[in-house]
């Protein structure tokens, strides 16, 4: 009456019947726990994939970066040491100054005469300018944050003073001074500092200037001024 295929799919559905009521399974229920250990599954293999592409990933930025740190050794290897300029000694005491130094009270003077140094305030010297080790790491950040906004430079040396110093930069072939003039404000914010001068042209140098305040500055006397004069 029936045929071998259908007679199979009739006695699998009476047995699956069977099987339910005797059971009391909810055959739903079985497709709904497979359905859920799919998306388990399918979850798991998504997360393993991200897993997998992290590492690569980290694997190649790690191995990126040491090539960069092998570069940069090899730049700073071949690297001409920094010039640092000494810092300008106190002026000597001049005759003037020693002999003006004890200025008798109401004494009058003739037209013409400039009034005696004595009257101003002496320098002082605190000492807190920047030490050479404070100035090399300046100017290597000065490279850094330059090197940041696609400019090559090395700074070459550097000329401490009281207020600020200058920094010297050797440009890479190709760039223009104007761009670092364009990046003042950024250098400024990214170096923390509140502003920066560029010097395009140093008589006699091929180099740029970048000047930086110092964050304690020293005190300049109208004195230590005229008596360099």
């Amino acid at each position: 009456m029936f045929s071998f295929p259908g007679s199979t799919l009739l006695l699998l559905a009476f047995f699956f019947s069977g099987f339910t009521l005797f059971s009391g399974i909810s055959w739903f229920s079985v497709m709904d726990g497979i359905g859920g250990g799919l998306l388990q599954l399918s979850r798991y293999l998504v997360a393993s994939f991200d897993r997998i592409r992290d590492a690569r990933k980290a694997q190649q930025v790690k191995r990126q970066r040491n090539e960069a740190v092998k570069i940069e050794t090899k730049k700073i290897e071949k690297r001409t040491p920094l010039r640092i300029e000494p810092v300008i000694k106190k002026m000597e005491t001049g005759k003037r100054v020693e002999k003006e130094r004890q200025v008798p009270l109401f004494e009058t003077s003739a037209d013409g005469d400039l009034p005696p140094l004595a009257l101003l305030d002496p320098a002082q010297h605190s000492g807190r300018g920047m030490s050479d080790k404070e100035l090399e790491a300046m100017s290597r950040q000065v490279e850094m944050k330059l090197r940041d906004f696609n400019v090559e430079v090395e700074v070459v040396a550097v000329s401490p003073g009281p207020v600020i110093t200058l920094y010297e930069l050797q440009l890479a072939p190709g760039t223009k001074a104007s761009k670092i003039t364009n990046l003042s404000r950024d250098l400024a914010r990214a170096l923390s500092t509140i502003s920066v001068r560029v010097v395009e042209v140093i008589p006699g140098k091929s180099v740029i200037g970048l000047e930086i305040p110092h964050e304690n500055r020293e005190m300049v006397y109208l004195s230590e001024v005229l008596q360099s004069a």
